[in-house]
């Protein structure tokens, strides 16, 4: 992990494998884990290849801007990064306290990969205090830390899977849909024939499953997407918003702005003006 801006809170466990220990620290080991930090200024962060951070909010609520997707955290849950988040950029307008557990290795990505590779992952945090409570105070060994973590990644896939159990068939059909075609889905008619049910029943159980509307999600994912391709400078606003699925670069402009709040141009000034702000800070590696 690249800190790109740095904090005041020692790490509660902070691992340097000794030759022995290596194969283990490849398959998986908790690295650091920083305990109730305190969010008082900007905390900026970029990922490694192989590494998982759980982001858990214990007080307050946070605003988690990635490359991939803008949004509140609040108290009680608690979010997965990888890699592919790019740069991890974490501000708030309360008092805010979090917890950072570090993961590497090859091990978490096999047991969460088809949760990563959906939806954004988020947690109750509670399994996350447990963990955390079981943690020793001291140094151990690292085959002891790799155990404690493997299980807690299972607890994690575990609950991730219970609470998509509660999901209809109907609604998780939508959503793989709606992931996977959300470029060329021509409304929520179109979806609701897709999955052969009413657009006022499909409306209903998404409301009741998950609690927004089945063209919210359609609009979330469009927007999100379309924040990625914004970075991409050889495209242009017109292009971007024919491949997220909207009719035109106007109507994109005007969801975008409703949804994030400014312009599309304003937020490619605003990442610019933070990957800048990264770039010349100092960077604490851990």
């Amino acid at each position: 992990m690249q800190w790109h801006t740095s904090f005041s809170n020692k790490s509660i466990l902070n691992l340097k494998p000794i030759e022995s220990d290596i194969d283990i620290a490849k398959l998986l080991v908790l690295n650091s884990a920083y305990d109730n930090v305190k969010v008082d200024d900007d905390i900026i962060f970029e990922l490694d290849e192989c590494e998982l951070a759980i982001i858990s909010v214990n007080n307050g609520k946070i605003s988690l801007q990635t490359t991939q997707f803008d949004d509140v955290v609040c108290s009680g849950y608690a979010i997965a990064l990888t890699t592919f988040h790019g740069v991890c950029h974490i501000t708030t307008d309360t008092t805010s306290t979090i917890s950072i557990l570090l993961f590497s290795g090859s091990l978490w990505h096999n047991i969460l990969e088809k949760q990563l590779s959906k939806r954004v992952l988020l947690f109750n945090n509670s399994s996350i205090r447990l963990f955390l409570s079981s943690l020793p105070e001291c140094v151990a060994e690292i085959s002891d830390i790799s155990a404690i973590s493997y299980s807690f990644i299972l607890s994690l896939r575990n609950s991730v899977l219970s609470e998509q159990a509660h999901y209809p068939f109907v609604v998780e059909a939508a959503l793989n849909i709606i992931e996977e075609d959300y470029a060329f889905l021509e409304g929520v008619q179109d979806l609701a024939e897709r999955v052969e049910v009413s657009v006022g029943h499909l409306t209903r159980l998404f409301k009741q499953s998950i609690g927004l509307t089945p063209l919210q999600c359609l609009t979330q994912f469009r927007i999100a997407h379309s924040k990625q391709l914004l970075l991409d400078n050889s495209l242009t606003i017109s292009t971007i918003a024919s491949l997220c699925g909207f009719a035109n670069a106007n109507y994109f402009a005007k969801v975008f702005r409703h949804e994030v709040g400014m312009s599309p141009s304003e937020y490619l000034q605003s990442k610019n003006v933070s990957n800048k702000k990264a770039k010349s800070s100092d960077i604490y590696l851990l």
